[in-house]
């Protein structure tokens, strides 16, 4: 049974309170109850003061990441950019590196940009859960970063694409590696091509087969390499 409430702050004044114990335990699990979204801020503003004892911000911060939407990372993000507190930025950047609601791509993806280093840690976040939710349009968003990349952040955004593996992805992902969807430069090929390894139907076989024929020697490189791990032996 969920717990229903017109605000956290009760619960949270009643656990500052309370001395290790049954109680003290029972308010912890009841925070880890709040599944109402509308309560979200409030919990935010828990983990951004980090007032509380640590075991109590953890259940906060999963509880955050179950309940994850595009309003979510939002606000996480505007809060980040205002926090000085290098703590409290990584308690932060936890939530939205484990973010895996397809609801909340949109948004994940707007914070990798090329405006921004993918070495900055929300930025870098926030990859990490596009890797994972690994949708077609997420797949679409690290390539379109990876093709404007600069050298520094060329290497991981490669990895993170290179890394997907969801079940209906592979025709974006193929889509991307034949230079298609706006991939213009090799190395976004070729961690698309890379990516291919973790979906061995015949529909993707037949395209790496084309690809270990294309022009671009480092991308038909990569799909005999591929087409070796994943062709029947």
């Amino acid at each position: 049974m969920h717990t229903a409430s017109k605000s956290v702050q009760p619960i949270l004044d009643e656990l500052r309170a309370a001395s290790a114990g049954p109680q003290r335990e029972a308010r912890i699990i009841n925070l880890g109850r709040i599944r109402d979204r509308a309560l979200a801020p409030e919990l935010l503003d828990a983990v951004e003061s980090a007032h509380l004892p640590e075991d109590a911000l953890a259940v906060i911060q999963w509880n955050l990441i179950g309940m994850a939407d595009a309003a979510l990372v939002a606000d996480i993000a505007a809060r980040y950019e205002r926090v000085p507190d290098s703590e409290v930025a990584a308690r932060l950047t936890f939530i939205v590196g484990r973010i895996i609601n397809d609801d909340a791509t949109d948004a994940l993806a707007g914070l990798v940009t090329a405006d921004v280093p993918v070495l900055d840690l929300l930025a870098k976040a926030a990859l990490s859960s596009l890797m994972h939710i690994g949708t077609p349009f997420a797949a679409a968003s690290i390539a379109r970063r990876l093709d404007v990349a600069n050298e520094e952040d060329q290497g991981i955004l490669a990895n993170a694409l290179s890394r997907i593996e969801r079940v209906g992805t592979q025709h974006e992902l193929i889509a991307i590696a034949q230079g298609k969807q706006d991939a213009t430069r090799s190395v976004t090929r070729i961690a698309a091509t890379a990516a291919l390894v973790h979906y061995p139907d015949q529909a993707t076989l037949t395209a790496l087969a084309r690809l270990a024929n294309d022009e671009d020697q480092q991308v038909a490189e990569t799909a005999k390499k591929v087409l070796a791990k994943s062709s029947p032996q």
